[in-house]
């Protein structure tokens, strides 16, 4: 047994160890998300996918493929997310898409682009959702119109550090430009 000096002296130097581990882990975390809002967003394409449901109407998942331009002097990693999403219109005002799921996380090197698939579900269990239509007229006129699209998101996305797995609360509005074909 050591005496109670090195033995207070070890504790103390492990709980600094500790503590600035991760608090170097949560800077490297907080700079990689300013970062990540620094990034331009742009839907490339919107792919439709059915799968038959429990009803008539197929269930509809709808498959964005958003282009991620990294204008920073560092790469930017895409965590894996589950926001809550809706588009915000001046005719209709807010529009849920439903859940926006990237199921893996990605790296987008500093200074290109990374195109990456994402998933947006029905809130609703049944497929269809009366909004969908509504959605899809909008962005198109938008993109017509070369408008942007204000979306807004809610939700949590995972970040891996050291300690496990940590949830972090999102809840922002973001503006997305739209491919006009």
């Amino acid at each position: 047994m050591l005496p109670n000096k090195y033995s207070f002296f070890l504790k103390t130097l492990c709980l600094l160890l500790v503590g600035s581990l991760l608090a170097s882990c949560f800077w490297t975390h907080k700079k990689n998300l300013e970062n990540l809002k620094r990034c331009k967003f742009i839907i490339k394409q919107i792919f439709l996918k059915t799968e038959q449901g429990g009803g008539l109407i197929p269930k509809i998942t709808l498959i964005p493929i958003v282009s991620i331009e990294n204008p920073n002097e560092e790469d930017v990693e895409i965590y894996k997310f589950q926001l809550k999403s809706s588009l915000l219109t001046k005719k209709e005002g807010e529009i849920s898409l439903g859940n926006i799921i990237n199921e893996e996380n990605r790296i987008v090197p500093k200074f290109s682009n990374l195109e990456i698939p994402l998933i947006i579900r029905s809130e609703n269990n049944n497929g269809f959702e009366a909004d969908l239509m509504s959605v899809v007229f909008a962005l198109m006129s938008a993109s017509l119109r070369g408008e942007k699209a204000e979306v807004k998101i809610q939700g949590t996305i995972s970040i891996h550090s050291p300690i496990g797995s940590i949830e972090y609360p999102i809840s922002e509005t973001q503006t997305i430009d739209l491919l006009k074909k």
